[in-house]
């Protein structure tokens, strides 16, 4: 009998919920996220030299479809004097120039491709949370892709197809539209900028939808968690709980699984070219290869001779506008030792965070953002800071003080800030009764505006 309600079940998702739920993509012909999916999965236990193969073909048709149909990628392999036979693997893009978020916006109508086929594309962009947001294209192909790398994702973690989620990455109010096509995959949307005592009202929803997993920006999953812990709301646990969008630390990691005694999946990736990579069971951030080709450089593209260097990312799905050798600003480090998983894919070793949220030092040395959170954690009477350096010479505090606020200890954080940038530098300290997240929902904790040369 349980054999026969998980067939219906399966026939459900695979054949009538999420095919609706693509045609917010358009019609549900050709490359379908479950058709995708079951290919994909497949493709995770490829040996290593296969998957390689598998990108060589697809870049070189992305290359080929770059220099025919799209304005800027012509004219910059002309001027390098290289063709699109030069490009066949990944360690040729070497030789082809990077891509940054200013090129994009200095180039976004030559960045398009002369086949874009009306109707067939998304025109999104960034949440702005470095800055000015960056406006671009996704064809429906890639965002395909994408959802299918998200569901592999999910059943990495134990999640089935259509199993109840909580998404807290929503901002405003989805429409009706948009609401019946998340509800009938069962997930549920709520606020990412929902206040206290919102999140309070929320649980009373959780708990009588009975999710399976939530997702959210990290910072949002510590917030909830704090929130249920202060006011000894019980009861609510995700067995899967799924982090992204934000450095995710070791302390809000324990906090979060401890509060809905559930274990976190992190992964990661960025608005521009979607989802990159997924924690597997054994906590390793496997990158989807049949989608990207990632490298380590540094801001000139070239191979990073350090542990870490810029993210630079090639998405072979999107034709509409490419993204080949894109630095999307994150700071990063691979590997390709084996996961005890069994997964040839390439893994993720560790994320240092944005160029923007390293400090600089003194003696011309980089702080990196996840160095603060793990000494702030302790501090009592501080609710919420940002640290913002907008010259060598200056630092702005910015804190939300509570009951237990004392000057002794404010005076031990500027102490330590002092040890960790340069015993000259300037804190000026502003008070606020709340800082706001930003308008994409997360958390910015540091803020350079200093250039950085990786």
């Amino acid at each position: 009998m349980n054999n026969l309600i998980n067939k219906m079940r399966n026939i459900f998702y695979e054949d009538i919920a999420y095919p609706i739920y693509q045609c917010k993509y358009g019609p549900a012909f050709g490359n379908s996220i479950i058709k995708i999916l079951k290919r994909i999965e497949e493709y995770q236990w490829l040996a290593h030299d296969e998957m390689l193969a598998m990108q060589k073909e697809k870049l070189r048709s992305l290359i080929k479809h770059a220099y025919l149909t799209v304005p800027y990628y012509h004219e910059v392999m002309k001027k390098k004097g290289l063709s699109p036979e030069d490009i066949k693997s990944a360690n040729d893009l070497i030789n082809f120039p990077v891509l940054t978020k200013q090129i994009i916006r200095e180039n976004r109508r030559r960045l398009i491709s002369a086949n874009l086929q009306k109707g067939k594309y998304i025109e999104t962009a960034t949440g702005g949370s470095t800055g000015e947001p960056l406006n671009f294209i996704r064809d429906w192909n890639t965002l395909i892709w994408t959802e299918a790398s998200n569901l592999r994702g999910r059943l990495w973690a134990g999640v089935r197809i259509g199993d109840r989620e909580i998404d807290f990455r929503f901002i405003g109010t989805p429409s009706l539209l948009g609401t019946f096509r998340t509800k009938i995959i069962n997930k549920n949307s709520l606020d990412a900028l929902a206040k206290e005592n919102e999140l309070i009202r929320y649980m009373d929803k959780i708990r009588s939808f009975k999710p399976r997993s939530i997702v959210a920006y990290a910072s949002n999953l510590y917030r909830i968690a704090v929130v249920c812990n202060k006011h000894q709301i019980n009861g609510i646990e995700f067995p899967s709980i799924f982090s992204t969008g934000e450095l995710l630390y070791d302390y809000q990691r324990a906090f979060i699984e401890n509060q809905f005694n559930g274990k976190v999946f992190d992964y990661y990736g960025c608005n521009e070219v979607g989802s990159i990579a997924h924690e597997c069971e054994h906590h390793h951030k496997h990158i989807s290869e049949e989608r990207f080709i990632i490298e380590v450089s540094d801001s000139r593209g070239n191979p990073a001779n350090n542990s870490f260097g810029v993210m630079t990312i090639t998405d072979l799905d999107n034709y509409a506008m490419p993204f080949i050798r894109y630095q999307n600003g994150d700071l990063a480090e691979t590997s390709n030792d084996p996961c005890q998983c069994g997964r040839a894919l390439k893994i993720i070793k560790s994320i240092q965070g944005r160029i923007q949220e390293f400090l600089r030092t003194s003696d011309g040395n980089y702080v990196p953002a996840i160095f603060f959170p793990c000494y702030f954690k302790d501090i009592k009477g501080i609710d919420q800071y940002q640290i913002i350096q907008p010259d060598l010479n200056d630092i702005i505090l910015k804190i939300v003080k509570n009951s237990f606020f004392s000057v002794q200890e404010l005076e031990n954080v500027k102490h330590f800030i002092k040890q960790t940038i340069g015993e000259n530098i300037n804190i000026t300290v502003e008070e606020h009764s709340h800082i706001p997240l930003t308008n994409s929902g997360k958390n910015r904790l540091i803020v350079s505006h200093l250039p950085m040369d990786i």
